[in-house]
């Protein structure tokens, strides 16, 4: 899988199918080989699913930002020989819902979709600590699409006016400045500075949002560890920032939307998925004027995980549909469907972000195909991020 994740990135580079601004041809490759390269030795070394003979229910509980998607791909799966005698419930659930939900044992699920890996050690150390094995049999990442910020253009020209770069230390002075806009831009009329993410225990993009305000504040990209955020220069920044912070939304699609209703009067901006915010750039100049979509320095690649479980109630017939359900996912029809019509970024390495009439080609003055990301958490850093957050509350 390597070798061919290497032969990809260097033939696509090759013939001009990924732009350069701003990455490397080693940049790329080394993307694709982390995002594969963490997968379980069960997916790495491949293995074919056998077809159930008998009808089987298979129960999936995914983070809601790949609903429609996943709707398209149960009703088509459906009707492919792959699909027979296999009845695919999609099961909405949270991130951080779907972990607390399988360590509850809610033997609907048999896979979980969360939309980032870097949450899935909030389910694997606590499953191994209570029952001595990885809940996890098999994995594969579904499509990606990073974390960036959503500003009103105006909001956004201001601000790097003022404070030359975006990141949370510089968002966090902008939202404790206490006459707001009147100081950073003498526009009194625009009131005071405003910003939102997820609420932090329901929402990958809310934890996500928590972890990459402690990296920032920590400057590190790796290893972030209980003592950064144990700080307590952190812990006092954190508190004086969340003050200030928007959190109140369980769903970031629900977020993007509250954005766009109530304009910058209530959002000058918020912290999303990529393929969101692309998704609604007409929307946004219709009703309030445009946005600018940022790649912050530090993001995250949320790669939305199929992991397929081993537990006490998935039987290897769950885990052979499971299996051939996640082949069709991977499928060049359903890849491009999820980049063509979700503005998701395809997992599967044939299929390319940009070029063959790709929906990338219209947004390549806005998107930025590599982004530098932050390492995987472990569970203990990502449960004082939320004790922190709730303290606060």
């Amino acid at each position: 899988m390597l070798q061919k994740i290497k032969q990809f990135a260097t033939t696509t580079l090759a013939a001009g199918l990924l732009t350069v601004a701003p990455m490397s041809q080693a940049d790329w490759q080394q993307t694709m080989k982390d995002l594969w390269g963490q997968t379980k030795e069960t997916a790495q070394q491949g293995w074919e699913a056998v077809q159930p003979k008998e009808p089987v229910e298979l129960g999936i509980a995914y983070g809601t930002e790949k609903k429609k998607w996943l709707q398209w791909a149960v009703e088509e799966f459906a009707k492919t020989p792959q699909g027979k005698n296999i009845n695919i419930n999609l099961i909405p659930m949270g991130s951080v819902e779907g972990a607390k939900a399988i360590l509850e044992q809610d033997k609907r699920i048999h896979v979980w979709s969360p939309a980032s890996s870097l949450i899935q050690d909030l389910l694997v150390s606590k499953w191994e600590a209570e029952h001595g094995n990885d809940p996890i049999y098999s994995d594969a990442p579904l499509v990606l699409t990073p974390m960036v910020i959503v500003m009103w253009k105006d909001r956004y020209e201001a601000f790097m006016a003022k404070y030359n770069e975006m990141n949370f230390k510089t968002f966090s002075e902008a939202l404790q400045e206490r006459t707001g806009w009147a100081a950073i831009a003498e526009k009194p009329e625009w009131g005071l500075v405003t910003f939102g993410h997820t609420m932090p225990t329901h929402s990958n993009s809310g934890l996500l949002a928590l972890a990459l305000m402690a990296y920032d504040y920590a400057d590190v990209s790796r290893k972030l560890k209980a003592k950064h955020i144990m700080d307590e220069g952190f812990l006092t920044w954190m508190e004086e920032t969340q003050d200030a912070i928007s959190a109140d939304e369980t769903s970031t699609g629900n977020l993007m939307r509250t954005m766009l209703r109530y304009g910058p009067s209530k959002l000058n901006a918020i912290i999303v998925y990529e393929n969101l915010a692309l998704s609604n750039l007409g929307s946004a100049k219709g009703r309030w004027g445009e946005i600018e979509v940022i790649y912050p320095s530090r993001s995250v690649w949320n790669d939305n995980p199929y992991y397929i479980l081993d537990v006490q109630w998935s039987d290897e017939t769950h885990k052979n549909a499971a299996k051939l359900f996640q082949d069709f996912l991977l499928s060049k029809v359903a890849q491009e469907e999820a980049r063509d019509k979700y503005l998701f970024r395809p997992a599967n390495i044939d299929i390319p972000i940009l070029g063959g009439g790709s929906a990338f080609d219209a947004l390549k003055e806005t998107v930025q195909i590599d982004v530098p990301t932050i390492s995987r958490p472990k569970a203990q850093v990502l449960e004082q991020l939320i004790q922190v957050w709730e303290r606060n509350q």
